[in-house]
């Protein structure tokens, strides 16, 4: 269906960004004939991004379920992952992706293939579900994915906390797309398309958008669950797109048969540091320490074992249970307290004013790059721009003392 059939080109084309947060684009808008052509999706919704993000505020303020300092923290590691992206992280996927492609395809599709486009589209999909459960269910996935999970509010700024490792371990899920042949632009698109299509999800304000389509999509009450740290939320509810997933490999958990009990977001032990250095680094101390004390070189090779093949929940005394015991978990609300320490409105509206321009600065040099690029004068230019507003900004906006950061990295 050519869409300006019933819409002026110019205004379809314009609202590209607002139509990705619910998977409206179409094959003749997302089809490229060269890699080096396929835009950066997430720098181009960041205006979106923002106005969503506004709009939510303002409600829940009124409604008294907003908490800035919160808020603030998700924004700084959304920061911290774009000057990750900046050195060239973003490109790893990308580049085991088209090694595979080159190399070890069996057919080829045309870059503006119909069929490759709906492959494309499920198929990313479909390893996205494994990707996500394989950082759920392995303590060394979890370590990286944990930071996304450490808010204990849910809206729209929880969409944008994520880790600054995750992207080293997604790249095996995606590689059935590249064996059948699939275009390493369409991979990329979907990709794209795939993760803001998840941003909008991180919301309490709605639950969905009607049975038939809530059925099929991951919707907000689905991902609530996803999030929850209840009984009935651990290791549920996995999709990125599509919640059939969930439904074919038996890890669906619907919200509505738990309509009397409220979900705790969060971590199961609570949090207790609003440093970002410190969120995304504690796993990894944790693993660190625990292999080190190991007291055999044998002891520390099985205990690397455990994180490599173990989720996070698994306990020496119930060695079979790899994900550990549900039964351990307690019924109802989660007994732990909400870390809510206390930041000035003049300490609020600094550091949000900082984080903001240093968005979208990294977004204005990022939008002007192809995905695909090298790392070349024109990035390199970039990160000299960005990196010192960024430090300046990781100096100004820590509420806690440094010996936290240190901490984590003593070793």
């Amino acid at each position: 269906m050519n869409s300006s059939e019933f819409i002026p080109e110019n205004i379809w084309k314009a609202s590209f960004p607002l139509r990705c947060f619910w998977y409206l684009v179409t094959p003749e808008e997302t089809c490229f004939e060269k890699p080096e052509d396929v835009p950066d999706v997430i720098s181009q919704v960041i205006p979106v991004f923002v106005t969503f993000i506004f709009i939510e505020a303002v409600i829940c303020q009124f409604k008294g379920r907003f908490r800035f300092n919160d808020a603030l923290v998700s924004l700084a590691n959304s920061n911290l992952l774009r000057v990750f992206e900046f050195i060239g992280e973003r490109h790893l996927p990308f580049i085991v992706y088209t090694y595979f492609y080159a190399n070890f395809r069996f057919y080829t599709f045309s870059w503006d293939s119909l069929t490759a486009w709906w492959l494309a589209f499920l198929m990313n999909d479909h390893g996205y579900y494994w990707e996500h459960r394989f950082l759920h269910e392995t303590m060394v996935g979890w370590a990286a994915h944990q930071v996304h999970h450490s808010s204990q509010d849910f809206n729209l700024t929880t969409g944008i906390r994520q880790s600054l490792f995750q992207k080293f371990f997604s790249a095996p899920f995606y590689i059935p797309m590249a064996l059948i042949g699939i275009p390493p632009q369409l991979f990329m698109i979907h990709l794209g398309v795939s993760l803001v299509y998840q941003f909008w999800i991180h919301t309490e304000l709605i639950d969905g958008l009607g049975p038939i389509y809530n059925f099929l999509f991951n919707v907000p009450k689905h991902h609530q669950v996803h999030h929850g740290t209840n009984k009935f939320c651990i290791d549920k509810n996995y999709a990125g797109v599509l919640i059939i997933w969930d439904k074919i490999y038996g890890t669906f958990e619907e919200k509505d048969d738990h309509k009397d009990e409220q979900i705790a977001y969060g971590l199961l032990h609570g949090s207790e540091s609003f440093s970002f250095f410190y969120i995304q680094l504690r796993y990894y101390q944790f693993i660190f320490d625990e292999v080190l004390s190991q007291s055999t070189f044998g002891a520390k090779l099985r205990k690397i074992y455990v994180f490599l093949t173990k989720g996070p929940g698994f306990t020496e005394d119930k060695p079979d249970l790899r994900l550990g015991d549900i039964n351990d978990y307690p019924e109802g609300y989660p007994n732990y307290k909400i870390y809510n320490p206390s930041l000035s409105i003049r300490q609020s509206l600094y550091t949000l004013t900082q984080m903001t321009a240093a968005a979208y600065l990294m977004s204005f040099f990022l939008e002007r790059q192809s995905v695909y690029s090298t790392y070349d004068d024109h990035e390199k230019f970039s990160n000299a721009c960005c990196f010192p507003v960024i430090i300046f900004l990781v100096r100004k906006t820590q509420t806690e003392n440094y010996h936290v950061f240190y901490s984590c990295i003593r070793r």
